[in-house]
């Protein structure tokens, strides 16, 4: 794999871009971040023509917090969008409305930022999969989404209510047959967008694959029992370490997910086996999106960019889903294919934040970058002339929000250092240290060790400064 380099030929006017974000995919999920055993040849052939960011981090592991921050380039905490079910509000600008009338801009699929069913935030081609989630309008009973309809007219019966409306429940729809699944439904907005496409478009395409409950038409396609595991796999929390990820971890082992028993490994193996299955199911649907964009002479003005909003632990640590601070919940797949500065793959090297997205895309579209974005734009650093080798990332989490448990409703925040050191800390919690180049799946918490000391008061230090810088106000804990 090369290292990024300069630009090759001057780009199109105003080019388009396609943004495909898959939910809850974790970085170690594909091909050309080394998992050579995921059968996902689509998204591998794009790599093969793309810059492939080695590190690439959420700002926050929960959907919403995500969405929010890569749409606006604002941290969560400045939108106020710390939980689920959070609207985004009408002040927050989007990627779509900063862009206006030049450009013609979709989203299809997950919006997850409140009044779900409606367009909005600059986007006038709509395609909803889900009822609203939260409204930033006060308005209720918006009506189904997209994806509703479409099950009624083909014939289904929804299987639940919700708030007193007829809804499909997220099991149901993961077992409908393989032609009315989600990234199915997806994959054909998309392509018959691109086929009449009114360019200049921006167009977000946001599966819910690989989402719990993990079941979908390829549930058999890996093997459970030869599956590959990391030594984090089902490996207890420390005793030195979060409460909370102890207390969790001891919750899951009591409890039955989507079918299957995480009292066992058996059980644990199962729905990673399922999670790789809707990894590569949605990667035939971005295969015919693809394919649709060659087809239509469009992919030589066209940046494409993939990534997942945050990540998933699958057991690793012995726990389950996204929200916390470990690599495979908040590190993600990210690459991007800027046809004008080469179709050959081009690692690069150093930590990079979805923050940065929204900045980002603004530039090589050829787009001002406003001023109040938090993000900042990389295209440099694609065009060889700057490097995030230096790059230090932040990453928030602000607790589950949902009054489960005391503990796991605290805030924490995290950076990664440019040397790959990792320090997440809380005022209420054991925190941690981690050495990601010796120790990349986190076994061991240096938090207490004499020698760290220093190094923990520098990243201490850089954390209250990227505090200040973004107005953040959450108390963090002086430590050695």
């Amino acid at each position: 794999m090369g290292e990024a380099g300069g630009a090759l030929v001057e780009g199109p006017r105003q080019p388009n871009l396609l943004f495909l974000l898959t939910d809850e995919q974790r970085f170690d999920s594909l091909p050309c971040y080394g998992a050579d055993w995921v059968q996902a040849p689509h998204l591998d052939a794009l790599s093969e023509e793309s810059f492939v960011f080695e590190n690439a981090y959420t700002p926050q592991p929960v959907c919403c917090p995500a969405r929010g921050a890569i749409m606006t380039g604002l941290w969560p905490h400045t939108t106020g969008l710390t939980f689920n079910s959070v609207p985004l509000p009408p002040e927050a600008q989007t990627v779509a409305e900063m862009l206006g009338d030049a450009y013609t801009c979709g989203n299809f699929g997950r919006w997850h930022l409140g009044d779900d069913v409606l367009p909005q935030h600059g986007f006038s081609e709509w395609v909803s999969l889900q009822h609203s989630i939260g409204s930033a309008t006060g308005r209720t009973g918006l009506g189904p989404s997209t994806f509703h309809r479409y099950l009624i007219a083909q014939g289904f019966e929804p299987d639940q209510e919700i708030d007193g409306a007829p809804a499909f429940s997220p099991e149901f729809e993961a077992r409908l047959p393989a032609q009315h699944q989600t990234s199915t439904f997806l994959a054909d907005h998309a392509t018959s967008f691109i086929r009449d496409a009114q360019e200049p478009f921006f167009l977000v395409v946001s599966f819910h694959d690989p989402h719990p409950p993990y079941l979908g038409p390829l549930d058999d396609l890996y093997g459970p029992a030869t599956l590959p595991v990391g030594p984090a796999f089902l490996r207890w929390p420390d005793a030195d370490g979060p409460f909370f990820l102890r207390q969790l971890a001891e919750a899951y082992r009591a409890r039955t997910m989507f079918g299957q028993d995480l009292s066992t490994e058996a059980g644990w193996r199962a729905q990673r086996a399922h999670y790789f299955g809707q990894v590569t199911f949605v990667d035939r649907a971005i295969g015919r999106i693809l394919a649709a964009l060659e087809e239509s002479g469009l992919d030589d003005d066209t940046v494409v960019v993939f990534s997942s909003d945050h990540g998933d632990t699958l057991g690793d640590h012995r726990l389950f889903g996204k929200r916390y601070l470990y690599e495979p919940s908040a590190r993600v797949p990210l690459m991007m294919r800027v046809p004008w500065l080469g179709r050959s793959q081009r690692l690069v090297p150093g930590n990079v934040s979805l923050i940065d997205l929204a900045p980002t895309f603004l530039e090589l579209l050829g787009q001002a970058v406003p001023d109040h974005l938090q993000g900042q734009s990389r295209v440099a650093a694609l065009e060889g002339e700057d490097s995030l080798t230096g790059n230090d990332v932040f990453i928030e989490q602000c607790g589950l929000g949902e009054g489960k448990w005391e503990m796991n409703d605290v805030p924490w925040r995290s950076i990664v250092s440019a040397d790959r050191f990792k320090l997440n800390l809380t005022a209420f919690d054991r925190c941690q240290l981690f050495d990601l180049n010796r120790d990349p799946h986190e076994l061991r918490n240096l938090i207490d060790e004499p020698d760290q000391r220093d190094r923990i008061r520098r990243l201490t230090a850089r954390l209250w400064a990227w505090q200040q810088e973004t107005g953040d106000t959450v108390p963090l804990p002086t430590i050695g």
